[in-house]
Order: C-alpha cells, then sequence, then structure tokens
C-alpha cells in the first residue's frame, strides 16, 4: 500500500509540472474564485498534511519551524539584555561560579591535550591549588553545569573569547530543551503542531528560562524529556541502548539530577505500566521492575567513573549529612498565592522554584480535566506533581532528604507542556459546554487576582489579559481549524513573550538588572579585579595571599571581590564558591567563629585575623588605599610593599608579611580535641599556635606531649552607652526600625586585635501584626485589622541579616552576616568572632548596626583583645624547622626537612584521604590535624617528603565503569546476533 501511494503523488506531482503555463493560470484562477475561504482550505489541508506522520519534509519542517520560532522568540527576549548593555551571566553564581569554573575547564582541557601531544603521557591536575586552600578538580568539575559535555566546546574558548562561548552555550542549551521535549512528543504520536506548541512552552517557561541565569538547572529538562523517550522504547520492548546510555550521560554530568530523574522515572514507570498492561499482577509488575532496574544500574555502573568520587565528596559535607535547615509542614500562604499567579505570568515561588506556563497552559490544564474518561494517567502525574509541589516534605524528599527544596520544577513544567500538546486537539474541536467552563474560569482567575492583592501585580495583570484574549480567540469565536490553530500559536507566543519581558526586562526589577555588563565578565574577574595585582609579585616559592575583608563581605566595602577569580587568574587564595566542598574545612571556619563563611560552601578569606592568616601560609595581602581601612597586623609595614595600582578608580596596595610561615613548619606538643572543643573560638585560635591539635585516635599514634595553654586574650568589660530604635530585653536585642544601633563603651588593650564575640546568635523576623500590642490590635476596626492582615502576607519572611561593626579606631567595613534556619542556605553556624581590626592604641568602643528589624537573640556578646606581643615569638617557634627545598609538581609535592628530635611536620594542605604521604621513600601515616589540615609524625633525622595525590574514587570508579561497558557491549553484541538468528529464521520460513 506504501509503494502504491508514494507512486500515485509521484505521478500527481508529474502531471502538475508537466501542465502547460496556461493550465496552470486556469487552475490559479479557480482557486482565486472561492476567495478567502479557498485560502483557508488550502491552509488547512497543507496543516493535515503536516500533521500526519509521515517522515520526510514534513517532518524536516517541523524542526525548520521549530528553529525559526526558537530563533525570533530568542532573539526579541535576548534583547532586553543586548539593549541595556548587559551579558546573559548572573552576578553571583554566573561571574563567581559558572564562568570561572568554565575558563577553568577550558584550560585544564588545554593543558590535557597538550602533556597527551607533547609525548609527555596523559597528565591531568586532579589536585588545584587555587581552588580555596586547595581542591580536588574532578568532583568540583562534576556539579552540574562544569561537568556538562556541553562545556566541553571551553577549550575552543581562549581569554576574552570566552564569555561571548559560554553565553552562546546557555542559549544552545535552552534550544536543545525544545528538541528532547519535541523528540519525546513526537514519539508518543503527538501532532506536529500541537507538539511545536509544547515545545515553546516548555523552552520558554518561567522554569527553564531561569536557566539563563543558573545554567546547571537546564541539564535536567534537557535530559529528562529523553530518559522518558528512552523508558517509552523500553515499554514497547524495544531496544534498551537510549535508556543505559541516557541514565549513564546524567549520572556522569550530574548527580543532583540523575537523583531526581530517577525518582521521576520510577513514577512514571508504574503508571505507564498501568496503562499498557490489561491486567497488572505482582509477577507483571515485578517483571517489568526488574527490567527496567537491571538498565538503569548498567547505565549507573557506567558512569561509576564520575559517580563514585563526587558521592565520596558528597559524604565528607555537613550540609548534605546533617542538615541544619528547620522544615515546616506546610508553606506560607504567599507560596501558595505565587503558585496561583505563576500559573500565568512568572513568580518566585521559593524555595528555588520558578514557575509561569501562561493561558494556554492554563486552560489545557482546565480542560484535561474536562475530558471523562480519558488521559487518566496525565491527569494523575499532573495530580501528584501538583501536590509534590504544594507540599514541603516532598521538596526535602526530591532534594536529597535534606533541606525543602523544588529545582525539580522541571518535571512539573514538562507535564504542564505535554498536556498543552495532548489538549491542543481539543481547542480545535471544542464542545459548547467546555466553553463556557473556561468563560468561567477566566472570571474565577481574575477574582482570585483580586481577592489576594500579593498577586495582583502590573505582570499579572497582563498575564490574566492575555488569558482572556486566549478565551475570545481559541474559545468564543468560531472559526476554521486552521485559523483557530494560528491564533493558539500567536497566544503562545504573545504570553512568551510578555512573560520574558517581565522576567529579564531592567526597569521591571527583572534579571537583567542583576546581570554583568555586556563585554564586561573576562576582564572582571582579571583585569578590573584588584586581585590582578598580585600578579605582579616576583615569587617563585609556593605562597597564598588574602584581601582585607572589607572588599568581600557585605559592608558597604570598596569593592565586592569576585569569589574564585583566583582561579582564572592563577593565583592561590583563600576564597571558595561552589556546591561540592571539603566538609572539614567548614567545620575549621565553624570553629573559629569566622565572618564571611555564612554558606557552608563558599568562604572569603580570613578576615583579616593575623593568627589565622599567618598559620595559613599567607605571605601577600592586598587591600585598598581609601584612608577607612587599616592594615591586619603583620602585614602593615610600608617598607614591605611588592605592589600597589589604581583599579576602577580606587587604589590598592599589596603587602608582604614580616613574619609568615611556609606550606610546611612544625609543632613539638598537641592538644586534644577535647581541651580544644571546650574553648571559645578566640582562646582556640590562639591556642593554634601554641599545639596542633589531633583527634583522640591520631594523638594515640605520636609521643608528643600535651600543650600547656598560655593564652593571653582578655574579654574586657563594656556599657551600653547609646542606642536607636531598638530595646534589650533578657538577652535579646528587639529592633523596631531597620539599621537599628546600638554602641558598647569599653577599655581596650594596646597593641592588639579587637573582636566582637557573639555567641548563639540567632534571629527571627516579626509580622507587621506582632509589632502590635493586643490592645493596639483589639482597637482596631475591621478595615484596619484587614489591611494589617493583608501587610503580613505581603511581607515575605526574612531569612537572611546582616550585623555592621564600626570601632573608633579599628578598621572599617566589618560585618557579620547569616540565615535563618528556615532559610535553606542556613549552615548551623551559631558563634560569631568578629575582627574590628588592629590597632596601637587601645580601642574604646564599637557601634553596632542591625541591618533588618526583627529579635536578635544570644547567649553572650563579649569585646575580646588579643595582646600581639607574644605574637612573633611563637610563629618564630613554629618556623625552627621547616618543610625546605619545596617542589610543587603535577598532583605532587616534595620537599626536605632535618628535625633534632619528634615532631610533627603540620602542612597547611586541606585534609583529604587522596592524599598518600612517602618519608625517605616509605608510605606514612597522614594525620588530620587542626580540624582541617595534614601533619605527619617525624622523628630526629634528616627525611625526604613527597605527598601524592589521587582523586579519592576515580580509580574504583573507572575500573567499575569499564566492567559496566565491558558487559554493555556485549549485551549489545548478544542482543544484535539474536535478533539477527530470528530474522535469517523468519525468512526462511
Amino acid at each position: 500500500m506504501g509503494v502504491v501511494a508514494a507512486e500515485t503523488e509521484k505521478m500527481a506531482s508529474d502531471t502538475t509540472e508537466g501542465e502547460e503555463p496556461h493550465e496552470r493560470k486556469r487552475r490559479r484562477k479557480r482557486r482565486g474564485a472561492s476567495g478567502f475561504s479557498g485560502w483557508l482550505s488550502g491552509c488547512e489541508e497543507k496543516l493535515q498534511a503536516w500533521e500526519s506522520h509521515k517522515k520526510g519534509r514534513y517532518l524536516r519542517d517541523y524542526w525548520l519551524a521549530h528553529c525559526a520560532i526558537f530563533l525570533i522568540l530568542g532573539t526579541i527576549i535576548a534583547l532586553n539584555f543586548f539593549l541595556y548593555g548587559r551579558s546573559i551571566l548572573w552576578n553571583n553564581d554566573g561571574l563567581e561560579q559558572y564562568y570561572p569554573f568554565f575558563i577553568y575547564e577550558g584550560q585544564w582541557l588545554r593543558d590535557v591535550f597538550s602533556s597527551l601531544f607533547s609525548g609527555h603521557g596523559l597528565q591531568a591536575t586532579l589536585w588545584e591549588w587555587n581552588l580555596g586552600y586547595g581542591s580536588d578538580v574532578i568532583t568540583t568539575l562534576q556539579m552540574g553545569t562544569y561537568n556538562d559535555p556541553i562545556n566541553l566546546f571551553s577549550v575552543f574558548a581562549v581569554g576574552d573569547a570566552s564569555q561571548y562561548v559560554f553565553q552562546g552555550l546557555v542559549l544552545f542549551r535552552l534550544f536543545l530543551t525544545g528538541v528532547t521535549f519535541s523528540l519525546y512528543a513526537l514519539y508518543r504520536g503527538s501532532g506536529r503542531f500541537a507538539t511545536l506548541c509544547g515545545a515553546l512552552c516548555y523552552t520558554f517557561s518561567a522554569t527553564l528560562l531561569f536557566g539563563l541565569m543558573w545554567p546547571g538547572s537546564l541539564l535536567a529538562p534537557i535530559m529528562f524529556p529523553l530518559v522518558l523517550l528512552a523508558a517509552e522504547r523500553v515499554l514497547q520492548k524495544k531496544r534498551p541502548y537510549l535508556l543505559i546510555m541516557s541514565i549513564a550521560f546524567i549520572f556522569l554530568s550530574s548527580y543532583y539530577f540523575s537523583y531526581m530523574i530517577c525518582l521521576l522515572l520510577i513514577g512514571y514507570c508504574v503508571i505507564r505500566v498501568f496503562q499498557i498492561e490489561e491486567r497488572v499482577t505482582p509477577r507483571v509488575f515485578l517483571g517489568w521492575f526488574g527490567r527496567f532496574f537491571c538498565f538503569v544500574m548498567l547505565g549507573i555502573i557506567i558512569a561509576a567513573v564520575m559517580l563514585i568520587p563526587s558521592v565520596t565528596a558528597l559524604f565528607n559535607m555537613e550540609r548534605f549529612l546533617d542538615s541544619k535547615v528547620s522544615a515546616d509542614t506546610v508553606y506560607t500562604l504567599l507560596y501558595y498565592q505565587n503558585i496561583v499567579g505563576g500559573f500565568l505570568g512568572y513568580y518566585v515561588v521559593g524555595n528555588d522554584c520558578f514557575i509561569g506556563y501562561g493561558s494556554v497552559a492554563a486552560l489545557a490544564c482546565a480542560v484535561l480535566y474536562l475530558q471523562k474518561k480519558k488521559y487518566r494517567g496525565l491527569k494523575i502525574a499532573f495530580a501528584i506533581l501538583t501536590i509534590v509541589l504544594l507540599t514541603p516534605i516532598c521538596g526535602k524528599i526530591f532534594n536529597g532528604f535534606n533541606y525543602v527544596n523544588n529545582r525539580w520544577v522541571f518535571a512539573y513544567a514538562f507535564c504542564v507542556s505535554y498536556v498543552i500538546v495532548k489538549m491542543i486537539p481539543h481547542f480545535i474541536h471544542m464542545e459548547r459546554r467546555t466553553k463556557w467552563r473556561l468563560v468561567v474560569l477566566g472570571v474565577i482567575v481574575m477574582i482570585l487576582g483580586v481577592a489576594f492583592p500579593p498577586v495582583w501585580s502590573e505582570r499579572y495583570i497582563v498575564a490574566a489579559v492575555i488569558l482572556l484574549i486566549t478565551i475570545i480567540l481559541v474559545v468564543c469565536i468560531n472559526v476554521s481549524p486552521s485559523v483557530r490553530r494560528l491564533m493558539i500559536i500567536c497566544c503562545c507566543c504573545l504570553w512568551i513573550l510578555c512573560n520574558g519581558f517581565y522576567f529579564f526586562n531592567m526597569e521591571k526589577n527583572g534579571f537583567v538588572y542583576n546581570s554583568c555588563p555586556l563585554g564586561n565578565m573576562y576582564s572582571s574577574l582579571v583585569d578590573n579585579s584588584p586581585q590582578h595585582l598580585v600578579n605582579s609579585v616576583d615569587d617563585g616559592s609556593l605562597w597564598r595571599y588574602d584581601s582585607d575583608p572589607a572588599n568581600t563581605l557585605a559592608g558597604g566595602g570598596s569593592y565586592k571581590r569576585p569569589r574564585n577569580d583566583s582561579l582564572v587568574l592563577g593565583l592561590n587564595s583563600i576564597d571558595f564558591y561552589n556546591s561540592i566542598y571539603n566538609g572539614s574545612v567548614d567545620q575549621y571556619h565553624t570553629e573559629l567563629g569566622l565572618a564571611g563563611t555564612e554558606l557552608n560552601h563558599s568562604y572569603h578569606g580570613l578576615n583579616g585575623r593575623s593568627i589565622l592568616e599567618t598559620l595559613n601560609s599567607v605571605k601577600y595581602y592586598l587591600l585598598p588605599q581609601d584612608g577607612k581601612v587599616t592594615p591586619a597586623y603583620n602585614y602593615d609595614d610600608k617598607n614591605n610593599i611588592v605592589a600597589e595600582g589604581d583599579v576602577n578608580g580606587g587604589s590598592y596596595v599589596v603587602y608582604e608579611g614580616e613574619n609568615t610561615l611556609p606550606l610546611g613548619y612544625t609543632y613539638s606538643s598537641i592538644i586534644s580535641r577535647g581541651t580544644y572543643d571546650a574553648l571559645s573560638p578566640a582562646d582556640r585560635q590562639e591556642a593554634l599556635m601554641e599545639g596542633v591539635v589531633l583527634d583522640d585516635e591520631s594523638a594515640a599514634t605520636t609521643d608528643l606531649p600535651e600543650t600547656s595553654l598560655e593564652l593571653t586574650n582578655q574579654a574586657m568589660p563594656y556599657t551600653i552607652t547609646a542606642t536607636s530604635g531598638l530595646t534589650i530585653k533578657n538577652g535579646k536585642i528587639i529592633t523596631v526600625n531597620n539599621n537599628a544601633t546600638m554602641t558598647l563603651t569599653f577599655e581596650g588593650l594596646s597593641d592588639s586585635e579587637t573582636y566582637l564575640y557573639f555567641n548563639n546568635l540567632d534571629y527571627h523576623s516579626l509580622y507587621p501584626s506582632q509589632w502590635l500590642t493586643q490592645d493596639a490590635y483589639d482597637s482596631l476596626d475591621g478595615y484596619g485589622k484587614f489591611v494589617l492582615f493583608t501587610q503580613d502576607i505581603e511581607q515575605y519572611k526574612i531569612t537572611y541579616y546582616t550585623i555592621y561593626a564600626q570601632s573608633d579606631k579599628g578598621s572599617g567595613y566589618r560585618s557579620i552576616s547569616n540565615f535563618t534556619t528556615t532559610n535553606s542556605m542556613y549552615g548551623g553556624k551559631t558563634d560569631w568572632l568578629l575582627n574590628l581590626g588592629y590597632s596601637m592604641s587601645a580601642q574604646s568602643s564599637v557601634t553596632i548596626t542591625f541591618s533588618v528589624r526583627g529579635v536578635y537573640s544570644f547567649n553572650n556578646l563579649s569585646v575580646v583583645c588579643q595582646p600581639m606581643s607574644t605574637f612573633d615569638a611563637r610563629i618564630d617557634a613554629l618556623k625552627v624547622d621547616t618543610l625546605d627545598d619545596v617542589a610543587i609538581g603535577t598532583n605532587e609535592v616534595t620537599g626536605t626537612i632535618t628535625l633534632d628530635q619528634e615532631k610533627l611536620l603540620y602542612l597547611s594542605i586541606p585534609y583529604s584521604i587522596g592524599w598518600t604521604a612517602y618519608v625517605d621513600g616509605q608510605e606514612a601515616d597522614i594525620l588530620k590535624a587542626n580540624t582541617a589540615f595534614m601533619a605527619i609524625d617525624l622523628q630526629p633525622g634528616y627525611h625526604e617528603i613527597r605527598l601524592v595525590y589521587m582523586t579519592p574514587g576515580l580509580k574504583r570508579g573507572a575500573t567499575i565503569s569499564g566492567i559496566g561497558l565491558a558487559v554493555f557491549a556485549c549485551g549489545i553484541i548478544i542482543g544484535e546476533y539474536r535478533r539477527y538468528v530470528l530474522k535469517k529464521k523468519m525468512r526462511h520460513s
């Protein structure tokens, strides 16, 4: 039949082409006689042909149409950036995380290829000194967007060109979301017009548009439709290769999103099995379960080379193992209101959830449930996902049973978009009863907007108007199917353009407002960053540098130093920002109450605390010369200025420390973990100069004596001399205004660093109604209480606060910032030791400013002075014996040391089980020292030290992946051979 139809079509085509010109003219005249209706009829015929499932030019036309519409809509939306001179890069995560790692990955790949083709063999850097104190490369690059194979194009992006390649790849990812969605919908037999509408609504939904600011979030919506397509092939008992490889791909790229997709895949397969099987018995169900389990596990095994190192690193993170974030039973009322408003326009609902699907989506979901005894599986899926979206515990489950997070919402966008695909045919041929119900829906939506003022915003009004336009054009007006299709696609595009406008437009407080200036991304990390002054230092040894906390904390400092810019500059700095982090380093910071570490996975240096700077091998120190920031002790000798210059209108100077410590130095006594934990953060800091902290197990391996601590820091009595906008009661500070202040007066110590210490600091905000006494509330009339109620709803509960502190003789711009326990970023930090700066003369007062109004509680508020009179003597004692002739190779550190007594060689390198130590050629134990670093017990004499690094789990993972690939290859060979034999038997029979 197919051959006959093809021949008939060819004959008709040949006849048309062979007609005489006057005959063709008569045909056109006859078509013209029918006028507009004839033209519509012709369009309808073409659309019906386009909707058919024949391969060939109609399928090619689909992809051409998809590409063309994406290009047009994407260009118009991108104008929101370019017309304001902005780039597609978020100032926060984009500039400080994704882009620096994109540049680094390109350089890393070029180095690997260079060593490979230069005859040196495969030499890949696994330990990078430019990542904080030093960090593993593989596990860092594995996190989401970094290990995205699309980022392999970074190998071609050099220097300033990298910013344009980066932005182009972000748009390319957005385009691929529509491609994979289309592949799934077309495979399921959906019409091409309906698929096109669904793909556009999926790609340009608010959920996916956020991927322009957070590129890592686009990996999941690209892969999710592909995984479901692969599952459909298995359900149809076709080859499972696509499922195995797609699972392997997503696990290689991101363990985080792969976990979510596997959970979603389980629910999808359960629904589909009940749909395709006439009778689902336990045997049938277990059979399908076993089949999918084997295929998914094989994919996971193939991905083990990246998965095992990542999981190993994951279980070293306190944020993953024991989240301190408290989870509510239900979300706030405002969250649910934003869900209502977000279905039409876009809303940042909360908990990393962005929704916005448009008028066609809202109508499609309504029409879905008006179809009786149809689409049961789709109805169940949509209902379940909606319940998950509305329930905090489900958000916690999808986030690995950690804090509540809704980054899984890409699946909700997919479900809504697929509802559009399935309901488009019902839009074209709609019953009268359905039309009236949709009109009522439009009225209800308008009423909801009026009833809930927080939802009634300009973008919601515009979205509601588009909904009414859609109802009028698609529902109320009786037109031909071809015209209705045109109206549907126009309504989709109208919503996409309006949504993109409000999502990004700078004048509407869109995301463009917080994006980087166009063409300034690379220079922001290099030439326009004061950090590049440190590059002019001529020093061939291994050293670190730090910068004044005024440059990193949100206290109105002279500039905000981008985190991870040292990765691009090739410098060893103490700053870090990445979701995979060293949990021991975070614990080290937390124990010492270090400001600038409110995020577990981010830190901004050592707060100018001279003891910590020196103990962590900081040799150079950068600070602005604005007259408000004073140098840190040990980094304040003007004779030791090694670099200075002007950057972006500010002057900066780089000091070399007077008395610094190298990478490796020695301790002659130890501090037990129990003794150390019993100390305050100020005592702990000072104690680290006298002895090395070991846990009980490590302490038992050495004969070194316990340190007899002689601490000199003192807590100074103070009085509160002035307050503005706050009251103090029972260990709580209640501020009724933002930026309320109080001043502490004390008699400090000369030649000392002065600290402000908060013990067990906590904060919670109050709603407007909570500021009133019960009598004041009762005195309000009904309208007044209603206004107060709406104000409560409109106010987001504040979950982030900052406390600024300025002493009379200390340094400016000192602050503590932290999250509350209900914020997903809360890291369990409650003790803070804020360095107010060093002063030769005694300080006498400090003014404290509280950024937001609310209740601040604490167990203890102290002013602590740390005299620096014994600093040099203590440091000199530590560097009597140091690691000499230090050489840094690829994943290797070597050096020599001579001792006249037993000592612990302390290495300011973060502890990792990936390090192996060799002393005089023999493997030696590495002890975990000072919570986060390494030490080796050495006997008297001359020793050659060698440290070698290998990513934990990499070799084991590579072996398992090799086995998985071998099994996969054998499965393909056996399966294809069996199919070949079966086909051969069928031909002979």
